[in-house]
């Protein structure tokens, strides 16, 4: 079916391709201790006082992070008495901090990835680590969200969650570090174009993600961020051995400087693709001949796999 968001956006929602976890949300002045909502039996659910659902989006500030704590306690054998999620929330953090990173797939220990683990569940609140820098990432989010596109509202909603699975407890230090590289692409000499990537493999390398900084906006560029895009993602899929028809996807932010205007500071660009192979092996090799040439010590990427 198709339902408006908060935004008055037409959404299609296929229902019967989602995993659904029933969440009932209390709001009482006075709650009762001691109880222990019954089970459904239809199915897993949820069910939480309204001061607890709004520590949890507090908290983690992620909708996709909120989702996967609901499955995660859902899952559980046994309810949690009314109005103490927070204490569940806890339990289920400080277990995070004592476990053991999950091991990478072998297409990634060649080098040139560098693996960063954490807990799914932060104890401090996700923005505490660096207000600002947690600050620029979910601006690039509401950039997306709200600017004016033509095309289906189910693919500009689609690409936010892609974006939203990078983990709450890197965020704060990947907005720092693009607000860090976008000045310095911004006060890169004239005449010469700075560019600096970020590539992050997300859900055990299921998902490819890029940020990108560069001191110029054309069309031009933006065709040659494209270009280098699909390259990066034609590695991944040709190193993490992907076969179609269903592919994994390719996520694309480009941000540029926007010294014109007090109110925005940067343009924010995205593409995002599950298709096939872009290039035949031939215009492969030329362009890892292209990226070559040009940082000659190296692709210029720089690797993380959340």
């Amino acid at each position: 079916m198709t339902l408006d968001n908060l935004r008055g956006r037409p959404v299609r929602v296929a229902g019967g391709r989602v995993e659904w976890v029933p969440v009932v949300i209390l709001e009482h002045p006075n709650p009762p201790r001691e109880v222990f909502p019954a089970r459904d039996p239809d199915g897993p659910s949820v069910v939480m006082l309204r001061r607890d659902w709004e520590f949890l989006w507090n908290q983690l500030r992620s909708a996709s992070a909120v989702v996967d704590y609901i499955h995660r306690v859902a899952a559980e054998n046994e309810p949690a008495e009314l109005g103490t999620e927070t204490h569940r929330y806890f339990d289920l953090a400080n277990k995070d901090l004592q476990a053991s990173p999950s091991p990478l797939p072998n297409w990634m220990n060649d080098g040139d990835v560098v693996p960063v683990s954490g807990p799914l569940l932060p104890i401090d609140p996700a923005s505490a680590r660096d207000e600002l820098g947690f600050r620029v990432f979910q601006r690039v989010l509401e950039d997306i969200a709200a600017t004016e596109f033509t095309g289906d509202e189910t693919d500009r909603v689609q690409t936010l969650a892609h974006i939203d699975r990078v983990s709450v407890t890197t965020r704060a230090d990947l907005g720092r570090l693009l607000l860090r590289r976008l000045i310095a692409c911004g006060d890169a000499p004239e005449g010469q174009l700075r560019v600096e990537h970020r590539l992050i493999y997300v859900d055990n390398g299921q998902l490819h993600l890029s940020f990108t900084c560069m001191g110029k906006l054309t069309g031009y560029y933006q065709e040659m961020f494209r270009t280098w895009l699909l390259h990066r993602r034609q590695r991944f899929l040709m190193r993490s051995n992907a076969s179609g028809p269903i592919w994994p996807w390719s996520v694309g932010v480009l941000l540029t400087p926007r010294p014109s205007t007090k109110d925005r500071f940067w343009d924010t660009t995205v593409i995002a693709t599950n298709g096939p192979p872009e290039f035949d092996d031939e215009e492969y090799r030329r362009l890892d001949a292209v990226y070559a040439s040009i940082a000659p010590n190296g692709d210029g990427d720089d690797f993380r796999a959340v």
